[in-house]
């Protein structure tokens, strides 16, 4: 985690209730992104490489957006480096 609300993990601090972690994963790796508030939404960003994000491929600048999930599933086809940026939704009723 790089940044957070509370500098938890010795992330830098921000005055939001948002999150933004870097995920570096060699070819074939997988991982696992679990949300911190299942009422956030998560968008992705895959920096480099090439890589499947909710069961969509993604190559370097393409980008994502993950809604009402509490984790989000990677898997690398190359050495990819991905950002997530974990907000808060607007609840437009």
């Amino acid at each position: 985690m790089l940044v957070s609300p509370d500098a938890r993990d010795g992330s830098l601090m921000i005055y939001q209730d948002a999150f933004v972690s870097r995920i570096s994963l060699d070819a074939g790796e997988k991982a696992e992104y679990i949300c911190r508030n299942k009422v956030n939404g998560s968008y992705i960003i895959v920096v480099s490489g090439s890589c499947v994000i909710a069961d969509e491929t993604l190559d370097p600048r393409d980008a994502i957006g993950v809604m009402q999930a509490s984790s989000i599933p990677f898997q690398a086809i190359s050495h990819t480096q991905i950002l997530v940026f974990e907000v808060p939704m607007i609840d437009e009723e």
